[in-house]
């Protein structure tokens, strides 16, 4: 985590190294993938900061593996930002989408 303190994570660091990280795993899809990170800096402790890693780890992998099937290319959005005490991480992709059996009926179709 290269932080001083455990008590004191600047998270965008930590989203920005996952997302390449994973993307050296799935470096076809990663070199086809554009990133758009929109991270403010965000400082979480080691309680927040870990299991919030594993999310994203788990998350950004479905994408490279699932959203760019058969496309040239895909674009993804990373975004992280705070609010009083709330933390927001969002990632959106525009890929091929979950397949209609995972869909529920009326809901906006979504990907990942």
């Amino acid at each position: 985590y290269e932080s001083q303190s455990l008590s004191n994570i600047e998270f965008s660091k930590i989203v920005k190294r996952i997302v390449e990280s994973v993307g050296g795993l799935y470096r076809e899809e990663y070199e086809k993938s554009e990133i758009d990170n929109d991270l403010e800096i965000v400082n979480l402790n080691i309680n927040q900061a870990h299991p919030l890693s594993l999310i994203l780890h788990e998350v950004i992998s479905n994408v490279f593996k699932h959203a760019f099937e058969d496309r040239e290319k895909g674009k993804i959005w990373v975004k992280l930002y705070q609010r009083s005490n709330l933390v927001f991480l969002s990632i959106t992709d525009n890929g091929v989408g979950l397949p209609m059996k995972y869909q529920v009926i009326g809901e906006r179709k979504k990907t990942t």
